[in-house]
């Protein structure tokens, strides 16, 4: 997995990470401020993609970032 991978809505999330939402509407006319709504969320390895949770829309989901492995002590390759 890379920042920036995308998913889809009812898809397996592949790795723990915060996940941004990118969601287009259009059903109405674009306005600058709200053509794309943004939002960020912590989502786990094996949980599903949600929807947009104020339509129920498929939306598409971006990486944004995954915590760290953790460090292993020293003797360990």
């Amino acid at each position: 997995m890379a920042i920036g991978d995308r998913f889809r809505t009812g898809e397996i999330c592949p790795v723990t990470g915060i996940y941004e939402n990118v969601h287009y509407h259009p059903e109405r006319e674009p306005k600058p401020d709200d053509v794309y709504e943004y939002k960020y969320i912590p989502i786990k390895k094996g949980e599903t993609f949600p929807p947009c949770r104020k339509c129920s829309s498929p939306v598409i989901w971006i990486l944004r970032d995954y915590p760290s492995l953790p460090k292993l002590p020293k003797g360990y390759v």
